[in-house]
């Protein structure tokens, strides 16, 4: 399980903010929205939503193998 957070999304500080054990990942995304990493990739995105959708994508792979 991955949770990801945005600083500019309002509702960040209600949402998990660390990982609760080791199949629970959480991401703390620097200028970045509600759901912003799990949009299209767009050329226009912060390197730090780039940054996120690649962990995203590396723990996911790591999950399935």
């Amino acid at each position: 399980m991955i949770f990801s957070n945005g600083d500019l999304d309002p509702w960040h500080a209600g949402g998990v903010t660390f990982d609760l054990n080791d199949s629970c990942k959480t991401l703390y995304i620097e200028n970045s929205a509600h759901h912003f990493d799990l949009r299209e990739p767009n050329e226009a995105d912060p390197d730090t939503v780039k940054e996120a959708r690649q962990q995203e994508i590396e723990w996911v792979a790591k999950f399935i193998d």
